[in-house]
């Protein structure tokens, strides 16, 4: 469950990587092999997601 999860990662470094790998390949101009970068960057990052986040809960 997200809102448990207790891995290394933190839910912001998460989001920074996903919005750096959407700024740089899914640009405006979508390009094949730009689209391919972006979709291995996302895989990437999805993956992290899985096994490694660390939600922190602010009551």
């Amino acid at each position: 469950m997200i809102r448990t999860a207790s891995g290394s990662t933190p839910s912001a470094e998460l989001r920074l990587d996903v919005q750096k790998a959407m700024q740089s390949d899914v640009s405006a101009f979508r390009i094949h092999n730009l689209l391919q970068n972006g979709n291995d960057a996302i895989c990437s990052v999805s993956k992290s997601f899985q096994n490694d986040l660390k939600v922190s809960v602010v009551v």
